[in-house]
């Protein structure tokens, strides 16, 4: 932040290369806090699960980067830009590419992204961890909530 409180923007030193994809380098924001950056991410809603991976990508090539590619590892939005790389790549939808080119290959038979009522069973509990140690188990019903629609963005599927 300057004297006035602007953000202040870094010149990027290189692109964003599909290694730092693969490796989660990127420099995409990840997080909840409310530092200038994640305001900036959370008005700009990159992750919105009612958008599909092109739009995604189209706005996460709009924000600024939290450092500098290839600098610091962070978990985060670059596995949905790895999926939409598939999509364009492939000519595919990434749910029908993972069912042609992997699922069905390897006989894959319960593996799918919306999570059928019947399988909740065989899901494993979610967890929230909390920076004092704690771990709190999620509500069955908040845990499963993002699998149990077919949602325009899909990041996990059941395996």
């Amino acid at each position: 932040m300057d004297a006035n409180g602007q953000v202040m923007y870094e010149t990027l030193r290189r692109p964003v290369t599909i290694r730092d994809l693969t490796r989660h380098t990127a420099g995409f924001y990840a997080g909840n806090d409310h530092t200038p950056v994640g305001e900036i991410y959370r008005a700009g809603d990159p992750t919105n699960k009612t958008t599909t991976l092109a739009q995604e990508a189209e706005k996460l090539s709009s924000l600024p980067l939290l450092f500098q590619p290839g600098s610091r590892w962070l978990y985060g939005a670059s596995v949905d830009v790895q999926a939409y790389l598939v999509e364009r790549l492939s000519g595919m939808p990434f749910d029908k590419y993972l069912e042609q080119t992997v699922f069905k290959p390897l006989a894959m038979k319960d593996t799918r992204f919306t999570l059928r009522p019947r399988d909740r069973v065989r899901m494993a509990a979610l967890y929230d961890w909390h920076e004092d140690g704690t771990m709190n188990r999620e509500p069955d019903d908040k845990g499963f909530e993002f699998n149990s629609r077919d949602w325009p963005m899909k990041q996990a599927a059941l395996a």
